[in-house]
């Protein structure tokens, strides 16, 4: 029986992530063909989240698709696990592609889906801020995010923003208005340096504390910090259970 600090995994019939502590924490909240809304600053980690959420369908056995779009001409970056990708795609397991934001994303996300088959996960990441798109812009991606879901595909659309205030978070909320899981990142600077967070803004019909989540990066990429990644089971113990206010673990109340 699983102790107070833990959960079980989620249900092979569930979505994961593909970062630990967070699939945990969503348990059987994502199924096949959900989407997953996700905002945050440079640097914080979406990256690593849309990687890790794409390496997770192929270890099931997936085709995948990440694109990363721009209004405007972006440099080109380098990809977490990147040799991994580069193999991955080389047999054909996974696409990855860099498209201007000037033109509709359905039709050529259509041909690709038609290409690939029925068992497939598509990373959106937007080089840009809800704020900077234009309304054509924005259309062109919430008509993406729904044929998608229309399709039943499992997808992952994140947007650049400052932070995971309420503002955001609403902005992206509307642009992504079919998504059954609403994540934000930030970036908190304290004397212990500077600290990715992840806040679990709302999913779908679930009840999911709303408080924010550390995230280590390692060498397996990023996972939710073992000391706050894990609500309580009950409304008494989440009174005890520390809230992560960018303080190591013992200094939280942890054991």
């Amino acid at each position: 029986m699983p102790s107070k600090r833990q959960r079980p995994s989620p249900p092979a019939s569930a979505v994961r992530l593909g970062v630990p502590g967070l699939d945990e924490l969503l348990g059987n909240a994502l199924t096949p063909g959900a989407s997953v809304a996700l905002s945050g600053p440079a640097q914080s980690g979406k990256t690593w989240l849309a990687v890790q959420f794409l390496l997770a369908a192929v270890a099931q056995g997936d085709s995948v698709l990440y694109v990363k779009v721009s209004p405007r001409k972006e440099p080109r970056e380098s990809l977490p696990f990147a040799a991994r990708l580069t193999e991955l795609e080389q047999s054909g397991r996974v696409t990855l592609q860099s498209e201007r934001l000037n033109r509709p994303l359905v039709p050529w996300l259509s041909s690709w889906l038609e290409q690939a088959g029925r068992d497939v996960r598509v990373a959106v990441e937007v080089a840009a801020s809800v704020d900077e798109l234009t309304p054509r812009e924005a259309l062109w991606l919430s008509d993406a995010e729904r044929e998608l879901a229309t399709r039943g595909v499992t997808a992952l659309f994140s947007v650049r923003a400052p932070g995971a205030d309420p503002t955001a978070i609403a902005q992206l909320s509307r642009l992504f208005g079919d998504a059954h899981a609403t994540l934000a990142l930030e970036l908190r600077s304290s004397e212990w340096g500077l600290e990715r967070q992840l806040l679990v803004a709302g999913v779908r019909g679930v009840s999911v504390p709303s408080r924010f989540h550390a995230l280590e990066l390692t060498d397996g990429g990023v996972r939710l910090s073992p000391d706050a990644a894990v609500p309580a089971d009950d409304a008494d113990a989440e009174l005890e259970a520390p809230l992560y206010i960018g303080a190591p673990p013992y200094l939280q109340g942890a054991e």
